[in-house]
């Protein structure tokens, strides 16, 4: 296995991991339910990525096949906070047959190394609460709680 830079070439199998990733997620919340052309928005933004300095897009190759990706991106904090800078991991996904070989682990140290080769050491992501998969795997990599984000489904009564 080995983890690199994802390119043009690569972006049909990571969307098909992308819509395993989003289907599994609607399992168990609703919410993240796909638009029906949200794959042609997700190709848009990988493109982007692909092309930005300031994005970080890694694939896992397994046997010539894409085994895993992750998007990282550098964002900043509202200017009101010391610390502005920091890095993002919005998206990290493995397929499900090549989980627990490692692979997530080799490209979150590739993508901790990018940030602070960045100058970045504040590394922040987003984990549905409902993922026990996902949360085991970013506790074991030392992430922690610092914000829970609540929501509400308001029905007006008119």
């Amino acid at each position: 296995m080995k983890v690199i830079p994802a390119e043009e070439s690569h972006i049909p199998q990571v969307i098909e991991l992308w819509k395993e990733l989003m289907d599994f997620h609607r399992g168990l919340d609703g919410f993240y339910s796909r638009k029906k052309d949200g794959e042609i928005s997700f190709r848009n933004y990988m493109e982007k990525c692909i092309m930005a300095s300031d994005c970080l897009a890694l694939v896992a190759i397994e046997s010539d096949e894409v085994a895993g990706y992750s998007i990282s991106t550098m964002s900043k904090h509202p200017p009101v906070l010391e610390i502005e800078s920091y890095g993002l991991i919005s998206d990290m996904a493995v397929k499900a047959e090549h989980r627990r070989q490692g692979i997530g682990s080799a490209m979150l140290m590739e993508t901790l190394d990018w940030f602070a080769s960045s100058g970045v050491d504040r590394i922040e992501l987003h984990a549905a609460a409902t993922n026990p998969i996902g949360n085991s795997f970013w506790i074991k990599h030392g992430f922690k709680d610092y914000e829970h984000i609540l929501y509400l489904t308001h029905q007006p009564k008119y």
